[in-house]
């Protein structure tokens, strides 16, 4: 008797659970609706029915970036640039790409879509050396979220102007900059400001010639004509690694300079005195030329080391 009451409440137990887990199912099954392709297709239909690319998706737009370095390219202090491998991220909301609100959709959370269908901010790389035009990729899938966000990513090679100071070569400290002003647009229709972190550096490749410091991002507004435009700077800071240029010239000028004091052991008669200064002085010259070809031609700054073997060369021609 009581292995029958044990076995009639197992079944009733099993029975219960088995109808609570149908039902559990049956309501997966009817919040969750699966992707298709035709959905996507249907939303893109009722998005870019009636977008207009050419208008921007607000009075005033906000758009937030930053830039992710990858490495130094070179820094090449003579041409006083910098190629630099980076990539930008642009994020800003367009409230006409937004489908939050739409239960026919809530299950597609981002859609992709290219330059040719999309309104992107008018942007460029200012002090540019290579080129002037707009920041563009057609091909990359820009990343449209069900809030209306909008994720641009474009990268590059980017070749810069930077100032070059040269005074303390080869112990010198460059600071580069990036600089994206907007196009077309002044500051009260288009808005650049920074991301929460402005500046990546977690893929970054270290330079052989060059070591990372640091680095800094700030917004400002600039003005062209009669019309001020906004702009995000982008700056790095660099120091030259000097184990290369202490072998190949720090250490041979002190024993060049520490020859010169051998003169005056040879006798004053003695025919190899006039070679032996004659040959210091050429060595000189050469150490000139090569720091000389080394250095920007500018007299905004003038290295120590170029000043040094001057004098040294006048020296051994006037004594």
């Amino acid at each position: 008797m009581r292995a029958m009451l044990i076995y009639l409440i197992f079944c009733c137990f099993k029975a219960f659970a088995v109808g609570q887990l149908s039902g559990l199912t049956g309501s997966v099954t009817t919040v969750n609706t699966l992707y298709t392709s035709a959905r996507e297709e249907s939303l893109r239909s009722d998005l870019f029915g009636s977008y207009q690319k050419n208008s921007r998706p607000a009075p005033i737009s906000d758009i937030r970036c930053n830039i992710k370095l990858l490495s130094i390219k070179d820094l090449n202090i003579r041409e006083q640039t910098m190629s630099s491998v980076a990539y930008f991220t642009f994020i800003w909301n367009d409230t006409r790409l937004n489908w939050s609100s739409s239960a026919s959709y809530s299950d597609i959370e981002a859609i992709y879509s290219t330059e040719s269908v999309l309104f992107i901010p008018p942007i460029v790389v200012e002090n540019s050396v290579s080129n002037l035009g707009l920041i563009s990729d057609k091909t990359l899938p820009i990343k449209i979220a069900q809030n209306g966000e909008i994720t641009w990513s474009p990268g590059n090679i980017y070749d810069t102007s930077c100032d070059i100071d040269a005074t303390f070569y080869p112990f010198d400290v460059q600071t580069c900059s990036i600089i994206l002003p907007t196009r077309g647009y002044t500051s009260n229709q288009l808005s650049l400001s920074l991301n929460d972190v402005p500046i990546i550096l977690t893929s970054y490749q270290e330079n052989g010639e060059w070591s990372y410091i640091r680095s800094n991002a700030s917004t400002s507004i600039v003005l062209h004509g009669s019309e001020v435009y906004s702009r995000v700077d982008f700056s790095f800071t660099f120091e030259r690694r000097t184990p290369f240029h202490l072998l190949s010239t720090i250490l041979p000028l002190f024993f060049l300079v520490s020859m010169t004091c051998f003169v005056f052991k040879i006798p004053v008669d003695a025919g190899e005195k006039l070679g032996y200064c004659l040959t210091v002085l050429l060595a000189f010259a050469v150490y000139l030329t090569l720091v000389s070809d080394n250095i920007p031609t500018t007299s905004t700054s003038t290295s120590y080391l170029c000043t040094y073997l001057t004098f040294m060369h006048g020296s051994k021609i006037i004594f």
